[in-house]
């Protein structure tokens, strides 16, 4: 495997619940985005209470402890995103940042068909959404996606922004995720490209024939590597593909580069939800870990040992 490839598990959380009545991640963290920021990074998740998902936000010197800011982003009053907001991906431009999301229409963990939506900000505690909320929608779209949209990716190639996201064929327990992009001049007006999904799922009874989701994109080496989670009906875990284009993907033979852990581990379940990072000659791979308990937490593996 190549070095950059391979990953050192922390084997502990990096954030957990806070386990207060109240507190909007009371119950669960989940969907790790990591940036900097005048030398600290920042890392928004969503948060869980029981009922509902909303936006935090949180702060490290290291990548390894956090502290915890507060909630950045709460459901709005439309019925798009009024159940629940998560998956968020931050992409930063000229001074502004731009804040992609899911939005979902009914209370509840992930509940209804989800759909993008976007808000700004100049200092990531105070945001804004955007009036043309929701960007992105299932339909129009492929039979791919018609039960809705899920985790964005945003990045900027050739002066063309690109925009990532997985999505489901249907709201019945049997859907399939796969993932597409869609394509802006502006961040707001998305034409979704046409031959969709980009990323298909795998042979029934590999590791990722139920799902490829999640997609996180880093430039290595001249080529572009997508990371993203697969999911078998039973275990979620970490891979990787790697294009020269955007658009053709060719998935690693070294998948899964995250597996579950042993009986005990905090990640036993699901290893998923990829943000990956670079840091002193370091990769920082971040996810949602998950036990048989059901306990949800963010953890990181990194690409030599710490």
């Amino acid at each position: 495997m190549h070095t950059y490839l391979r990953r050192y598990k922390l084997g502990r959380p990096v954030l957990s619940p806070t386990k207060n009545e109240g507190d909007f991640d009371s119950k669960e963290v989940d969907c790790a985005n990591v940036i900097m920021k005048d030398g600290i990074f920042y890392m928004t998740y969503a948060g869980w209470d029981g009922r509902v998902n909303r936006i935090g936000l949180a702060r490290s010197k290291d990548l390894i402890h956090w502290e915890r800011i507060g909630l950045i982003l709460d459901i709005g009053k439309e019925d798009w995103d009024s159940g629940s907001v998560s998956g968020p991906y931050i992409y930063q431009e000229d001074g502004l940042y731009y804040l992609f999301y899911v939005g979902f229409p009914r209370l509840g963990y992930e509940n209804g068909p989800g759909a993008i939506g976007l808000a700004t900000s100049n200092d990531l505690i105070n945001w804004e959404k955007h009036p043309s909320n929701p960007i992105l929608k299932n339909i129009p779209g492929g039979l791919w996606e018609r039960g809705g949209l899920y985790k964005p990716c945003v990045i900027k190639f050739d002066n063309l922004y690109y925009l990532f996201y997985n999505a489901k064929d249907k709201e019945d327990s049997s859907w399939r995720e796969r993932i597409g992009v869609a394509f802006s001049n502006d961040l707001i007006h998305w034409e979704k490209y046409e031959r969709n999904p980009i990323l298909d799922n795998g042979p029934e009874g590999t590791w990722d024939s139920h799902t490829v989701g999640d997609p996180y994109i880093v430039k290595i080496d001249n080529l572009w590597h997508m990371f993203y989670y697969g999911f078998d009906g039973k275990k979620a875990q970490e891979g990787v593909a790697i294009s020269s284009n955007l658009i053709n993907w060719r998935k690693s033979e070294f998948n899964p580069i995250i597996k579950v852990g042993k009986d005990g581990d905090i990640d036993e379940r699901y290893a998923h939800k990829p943000c990956v990072i670079k840091f002193n000659g370091i990769w920082y791979h971040f996810y949602t870990a998950v036990s048989e308990k059901g306990d949800r937490v963010i953890t990181l593996a990194t690409s030599g040992p710490l």
